[in-house]
């Protein structure tokens, strides 16, 4: 990425090291202060930024919902009641008189089954569609901060600006997801245990204060090794490092600071958490308001302290961003 405007150093290449500890460059006043300046500095790019950034990060909208179920079950009580089951192949669907050959029945079963079939290939192909364009969308969303950071001018074309980078942060995405399954696996692999003992004995309580235990040890370096990987996208989008190169970095760059950032990071979360919630009182309308609201509050003070933290003083003294505190 020689030359890059994005690049945390003049020369276009990464710093060797960092220029401040990590609580002077994540300091959550500051943080607090500046994303909300952020916002109303450049507030409809950062709307649509934050709008396409929540759409790829995934969410609970799209899953069917508890009233949903009750619904289906609904329907398929009343076809039962009424003697005309909502399943083909269940009784009450095809009665005597019908004199349907099974022949037909079969070509029915065959049909659901490609219909099935379908459903689930075009499923798949949405959710490898989501992933590319967070990975994507994710590199562009790092870049529009750290140029508004940088100028105080954010362009919408930014978002879409991160193809040189697209090809590793696709590969670090699926190792992180890929190491959150595996850390969840082995986490959850004592339950097992459970299915070889006697329900209601001593031996299958142990089994499982054993498992409550490991599980719980697994979570805690698995949270201690997301605060290690946390600055790795960072490094990718930033600085244009390679994936085992940024991971190196964000090693680096954290060590000696990551409970700090444990704690930014949580605080932050919740503070995202607490702007998206008064849009679910408002239902669909509000959430793409306050959501991506939420996400600009929670993100680009993130990229702010990974500059703070990679660039010289002098560099920091001049960003836009230090003179919206009283914006």
């Amino acid at each position: 990425m020689e030359g890059s405007p994005f690049s945390s150093s003049p020369s276009g290449g990464p710093q060797a090291g960092s220029y401040a500890d990590v609580p002077a460059a994540f300091d959550i006043e500051r943080g607090l202060r500046h994303g909300i300046a952020a916002f109303r500095r450049a507030p409809w790019v950062l709307l649509l930024g934050g709008f396409l950034k929540s759409c790829t990060e995934g969410g609970s909208a799209s899953l069917p919902s508890t009233e949903d179920s009750a619904a289906l079950q609904e329907l398929f009580d009343a076809g039962r009641r009424s003697g005309h089951s909502s399943l083909p192949g269940q009784p009450g669907l095809w009665s005597a008189s019908d004199a349907v050959p099974s022949g037909a029945l079969d070509m029915i079963g065959s049909l659901e089954l490609g219909i099935l079939i379908a459903i689930l290939a075009v499923a798949l192909v949405v959710v490898v569609i989501v992933f590319l364009l967070g990975a994507w969308i994710g590199a562009g969303w790092i870049r529009l901060h750290a140029e508004l950071i940088r100028t105080g001018e954010a362009a919408a074309a930014t978002l879409f600006s991160a193809t040189d980078c697209f090809g590793t942060m696709v590969v670090w995405s699926l190792t992180s997801g890929l190491l959150g399954i595996a850390g969840v696996a082995v986490g959850a692999f004592p339950f097992a245990g459970l299915f070889f003992v006697e329900p209601n004995s001593g031996t299958y309580l142990i089994v499982g204060l054993i498992g409550i235990s490991w599980f719980l040890l697994v979570l805690a370096g698995l949270v201690y090794l997301r605060a290690c990987l946390s600055l790795t996208s960072h490094a990718i989008v930033l600085e244009g490092l390679p994936m085992m190169a940024a991971i190196e970095r964000s090693f680096s760059l954290t060590s000696g600071g990551r409970l700090h950032l444990l704690i930014y990071m949580a605080l932050f979360s919740f503070i995202s958490f607490l702007v998206t919630l008064p849009g679910y009182c408002l239902c669909l309308v509000g959430v793409l308001i306050t959501r991506p609201i939420g996400l600009v509050m929670r993100d680009l003070p993130y990229t702010e302290g990974f500059l703070r933290l990679t660039q010289p003083p002098d560099v920091v003294a001049t960003y836009s961003i230090n003179s919206w505190g009283e914006a």
